[in-house]
Parts: structure tokens; sequence; C-alpha cells
């Protein structure tokens, strides 16, 4: 976790850095009072075009992809027994990004 920011009275923001496929993934994840995802962002990645770069792209597909993270109180890629549907040729990515939000919901536990 690199930093937590109080997001005024809605909850939280955090960054965070993840290692992914091929480097370092820098991302935000939104933090709800309740404890859920209200968002994620990926702010810079070095990941493979067409396929893990996907996660932080400004496609229909990326913000599809994206979105499955609202709401949830954790997050696991479907090969692992969650909810998150990894991207297509890109499973060590979505781990990734999936451990950064955990890593997010731990940080806000403990200011929270």
């Amino acid at each position: 976790v690199d930093f937590i920011k109080k997001a005024g009275d809605k909850g939280y923001v955090v960054q965070c850095t993840v290692s992914g496929s091929q480097g370092s993934i820098t991302m935000l994840t939104g933090v709800a009072n309740d404890g859920t995802i209200t968002g994620i962002s990926v702010l810079k990645h070095s990941e493979t075009p067409g396929l893990g770069a996907i996660a932080g792209a400004a496609s229909n597909v990326g913000i599809e992809w994206r979105s499955q993270f609202q709401g949830v109180p954790s997050a696991a890629v479907t090969k692992d027994g969650g909810t998150v549907e990894a991207l297509t040729g890109a499973t060590v990515t979505s781990r990734a990004i999936c451990t950064g939000v955990n890593a997010a919901l731990e940080a806000v536990k403990t200011v929270g």
C-alpha cells in the first residue's frame, strides 16, 4: 500500500503497487465506509497489450472488467473460488489486481 486518503464522508481511496505479469501495477481502489469496493483504477502498468493491459484500458471491455469489483467485500478470480472473471490470457494480471484490492480493504480496516 502506497497511501490511504480519506474521501470525505464517502470512504477512502487507497493507492497500492502490486506485481503483475510483466512488472509493477500501480492502482487506486475506492473503499466505502461499509468496507465494499466503490471502484478501481489502474494508473500505471507494463502488462501485455491486448491481454493484461485490458485491466487498465479505457475501452468498454476494460471498463466492464473493472466494474465487477464494485460492491464486493473481497476479491478473488473464479479459478481461486472468487467471483472475479479473469481476463482471457491474463490470469496473473487479474490475480494481481485482486491482490491490490484486498490489500486496500485490509489497509482501510487499520484506519477506519
